[in-house]
């Protein structure tokens, strides 16, 4: 669309430059188109601008996400080393539980002395005190 204004304002340039006079409507014609273009013209550059600012930004984020993915996926297999760890050290630990209570009921059970009734008690103290 740029060139063919750009091509319409050379040829009426071309065509009549006696007629560029500003009061003539050709004149007021290429005035406007003139005016038009360096609008046009100063818009795109603006948006221009805009466009390389706006791709220098998405750049950026796209660098930062990666670097952002990269370390939680390092994160992540440093954390599920660190659980497999201690699942291990878990279960190791549980074991040595269980051995240590059972050689506790093994203990409790042998060093236990031999429960006498309650008559035999009495009889036995009775006995202690007339001898």
């Amino acid at each position: 669309m740029t060139s063919t204004l750009l091509l319409s304002l050379a040829l009426a340039a071309a065509v009549a430059p006696a007629a560029a006079d500003a009061t003539s409507p050709v004149g007021k014609a290429i005035s406007m188109i003139s005016d038009l273009e360096a609008k046009v013209l100063k818009d795109g550059e603006m948006m221009q601008k805009e466009f390389e600012e706006f791709s220098e930004w998405c750049e950026e984020r796209n660098r930062n996400l990666d670097h952002e993915i990269q370390t939680g996926e390092s994160q992540v297999a440093a954390l599920k080393a660190t659980i497999e760890e201690e699942k291990a050290t878990s279960s190791s630990l549980e074991s040595k539980v269980e051995e240590l209570a059972s050689g506790i009921a093994g203990t409790a059970r042998t060093s236990r002395p031999p429960q006498r009734s309650g008559r035999l008690s009495l009889r036995t103290s009775r006995r202690r005190r007339r001898s």
